[in-house]
Order: C-alpha cells, then sequence, then structure tokens
C-alpha cells in the first residue's frame, strides 16, 4: 500500500510522476502505472536496488501496482498524491495525470535520475497499448509467472482481469550475485527502518 510509503518515499513516487507526465504529453493513467513499473525494473537491473520499492502484482494489463492504480482511479480524489499530480477525465472516461507542481529532484540520487531519463528516452512517443505489450514480452517477469501459474489464457480471453501473483523483483537479479546481495540487504534495510518506527 503507497500508505506503508514514509513522506520522502511519498514525495519522491510523486515527483517521479510529475518528471513523467512532464515528458509524455496526454499521460494516462494506464501508461503511468506501466512507466513506474518499468523504472523499477530497469533501477533493479542496473543497480540491484528498487526506486519506489512497491509491490505488482501481475495483471491482465501488465505488472500492476495496486495502491497507485486505486490512488489514480478514486472517483472521490487523490490522496497521497494530491500534492503533486491532478487527474482530468476525458469525454471518453479515460484518466490523465497532469503535474500541478515543478519537478523537484530532492529526493532523487544522480542514478535514480539517470534512470528516469532513460525510461523517458527509451519509450517517447509510446502509447499505452504499446507499453502493455512491452510488459507483456516473452523474457518478462508478469510472462514468465503468467505462463507458470496458468493465467495467459484467461487473460487473453478476458475471463480474468486481476491476480494476486506478486512480482518478484530480485528474480531480475538472481544470476548476479553482487546485485542479487544488493537487492537483498536493501530490502532489509528497508525493514529494518519500517520496525523500528512502529
Amino acid at each position: 500500500m503507497l500508505e506503508h510509503l514514509n513522506k520522502d518515499e511519498i514525495d519522491k513516487l510523486g515527483n517521479a510522476i510529475i518528471f513523467f507526465s512532464n515528458k509524455f504529453p496526454n499521460l494516462s493513467k494506464t501508461s503511468i502505472l506501466k512507466l513506474i513499473y518499468l523504472t523499477e525494473e530497469y533501477c533493479v537491473i542496473k543497480y540491484g536496488i528498487p526506486m519506489f520499492n512497491l509491490d505488482y502484482k501481475v495483471w491482465q494489463m501488465g505488472p500492476v501496482n495496486v495502491s497507485l492504480y486505486f490512488e489514480l482511479t478514486n472517483d472521490e480524489g487523490l490522496k497521497l498524491l494530491k500534492d503533486y499530480i491532478k487527474i482530468e477525465i476525458n469525454s471518453t472516461g479515460y484518466r490523465f495525470i497532469k503535474a500541478i507542481k515543478e519537478f523537484s529532484s530532492d529526493e532523487f540520487s544522480s542514478n535514480d535520475i539517470s534512470v528516469l531519463e532513460y525510461i523517458a528516452t527509451e519509450y517517447k512517443g509510446w502509447n499505452a497499448n504499446e507499453l502493455i505489450e512491452r510488459c507483456h514480452e516473452n523474457d518478462t517477469e508478469w510472462y514468465r509467472i503468467a505462463k507458470e501459474n496458468g493465467l495467459l489464457e484467461m487473460f487473453e480471453n478476458e475471463s480474468l482481469a486481476t491476480s494476486d501473483f506478486k512480482i518478484e523483483l530480485n528474480k531480475l537479479v538472481e544470476n548476479d550475485p553482487l546485485k542479487s546481495a544488493t537487492f537483498e540487504s536493501y530490502i532489509e534495510f528497508k525493514e529494518f527502518s519500517k520496525n523500528m518506527k512502529q
């Protein structure tokens, strides 16, 4: 849940969404959900550390952080991201993300910024459907989990839209001992920090 994020982590996520809304005109809800995941995935592959430390479920339209999905879909308005973005709904009911303040890099390392820039450049001009297709490619964790658990056919025939299967980001670096150890150390540190605050 986004509620488990501290103020700095919310600030980082909010500003990442602002960053992408500045780079992608008419940024849809679906597109930002995919861009946030692709950012996380690339950051783990490149550095062994997730940028946002969010959980992602295997849904029909690709990897989704369920809490962010509901934050962006809430008809009562944004709660945790209301100081960063607003949602505009067009005449066909599609939701688009608009920044309400300037991007701030305060919570980002230079590596984080390079990852954001890479994702913005790599997927420039891609629409939501293209981003979904990218997340569905055969070499992705989404595809592996969906295939191993018999979800592909149900997703394809639209008899299933969501699942509780979680994408394990550590699998992205399991063949790299250094990055795998870095990932595990990071997760342990985050858990320790969270427990200290309780």
